[in-house]
């Protein structure tokens, strides 16, 4: 669900990889979750982003 929502409105506001990579990070850091909890969620954007470049920008 998250994901398609991601890539709908990558899609509508033509928005880059980079883009998306910043909204998915604006989106932890804006949250309520501990800086511990914020942290964890933004290393784990932080491996995700590293794997798709790692990948050509295809989810495997």
């Amino acid at each position: 669900y998250v994901n398609q929502n991601y890539l709908e409105v990558a899609e509508a506001l033509n928005l880059t990889k980079d883009d998306i990579l910043l909204l998915a990070k604006n989106s932890f850091n804006a949250s309520f979750l501990t800086d511990d909890e914020k942290k964890h969620y933004l290393d784990k954007v932080d491996e995700m982003d590293k794997k798709l470049r790692r990948n050509n920008n295809t989810i495997k």
